[in-house]
């Protein structure tokens, strides 16, 4: 009789091998998950693993669906846009804690029920908007990309911060007459991004989702 694949000869499971990568994740990252190094923490060849998880991207999409189920949920009672600013600040800080979540999250679908409580909830309060169904499926991809796009920019920036001071002086030597507004944001263009920046700008495009609404209504 053969063995099922939840009773090899070293107690793999579905359960076992998910713990394992999380732990792995936990320490080194996503990028630091290979197939490889999550048999040599599980006792196992790397090829054992793939009983489980067809490519290693399943097995991504399956972590990341956990990671998606820490999201908490705003008050159904807030307001529409109250709602939204809240839900894609928890998303954006879990980016910060996960940065390569966000390069997944514009990859793949999550298909767990807690992303689609997400979606849902962020639909419903773009009608209650006053967009129609095909422009709150619009707002909701433009944003979550842009939610991925800031934490993706914002956990990289780093790597231009010994930059900085090169781009702030060749602003600086840009003709004022010509870049007048440039010269306006310098300090702001070369700084940091922060959490008061990322709920500014998501404010600026429900601004247009509101504007969006009630053209709808008319």
């Amino acid at each position: 009789m053969a063995e099922s694949p939840d009773t090899t000869a070293t107690g793999l499971t579905h359960e076992r091998i998910v713990d394992a990568a999380s732990d792995l994740i936990a320490a080194e990252g996503f990028r630091g998950l290979s197939m490889r190094k999550l048999g040599d923490r599980l006792g196992c060849a790397a090829m054992s693993l793939y009983r489980y998880f067809a490519t290693k991207e399943e097995l991504l999409s399956v972590l990341a669906d956990q990671l998606v189920a820490e999201i908490e949920l705003p008050d159904r009672e807030a307001a529409w846009d109250t709602r939204i600013i809240e839900y894609f600040v928890n998303v954006e800080q879990l980016f910060q804690r996960h940065p390569e979540l966000a390069e997944i999250s514009t990859r793949q679908h999550l298909n767990s029920t807690s992303a689609f409580r997400g979606v849902e909830m962020v639909l419903g309060a773009l009608r209650e908007a006053g967009l129609d169904s095909e422009q709150a499926v619009s707002a909701w991809y433009a944003l979550t990309f842009f939610t991925a796009g800031f934490s993706y920019r914002r956990a990289t920036e780093h790597a231009d911060r010994d930059r900085d001071g090169g781009r702030r002086r060749r602003i600086g030597a840009l003709p004022r007459e010509e870049f007048e507004h440039f010269h306006e944001i310098a300090a702001m263009y070369t700084g940091g991004l922060s959490d008061r920046d990322f709920e500014s700008a998501l404010r600026v495009v429900l601004a247009g989702v509101a504007t969006l609404g009630k053209e709808s209504r008319r």
